[in-house]
């Protein structure tokens, strides 16, 4: 049976998680799908939080969800293409996690971009708020890699 047979209820039951699972766990931005009359938009922002906004649009009226409060700080980014690492090497713990205090300097994280590990340091001292990507997961350039609350 093709998912065009199904009624729409069923497609989402069937469909729709294992759709936002891997719009979350990819780095795409923009995903438009079209059932019938109805249009799934999923968009991720380049936003502190990382957080993608999701559009459903049913015969032709849209509906977005709130705006969360963002929280405050520093983002720091990706300053090229690559793999982010927050692990010196395999089996090593991670340079920081949420929660550590870090100095101005400080060695936060590392990007292979064409072999060449290139460590990413902090651009400001304070507090990790939050860790936005995943240790071996790849990066944009200016995708936000990690908030920071200066101190």
């Amino acid at each position: 049976m093709a998912a065009s047979d199904l009624p729409f209820a069923e497609f989402l039951d069937v469909y729709l998680s294992g759709i936002l699972k891997a719009f979350d766990a990819s780095t795409v931005a923009d995903l438009d799908l079209q059932y019938g009359d109805v249009r799934l938009t999923l968009r991720r922002p380049v936003t502190v939080s990382g957080a993608g906004t999701v559009v459903a649009t049913v015969g032709g009226a849209a509906e977005t969800p709130p705006a969360e409060a963002q929280p405050e700080g520093h983002t720091i980014t990706a300053q090229m293409v690559g793999t982010f690492y927050l692990t010196p090497a395999p089996g090593k713990p991670p340079l920081v996690q949420e929660g550590d205090l870090i100095e101005k300097g400080q060695v936060i994280g590392i990007i292979e971009a064409m072999k060449v590990m290139n460590e990413l340091e902090a651009e400001i001292g304070g507090r990790v708020i939050r860790i936005l990507v995943k240790n071996q997961e790849p990066v944009e350039y200016g995708q936000p890699l990690m908030l920071i609350a200066p101190e």
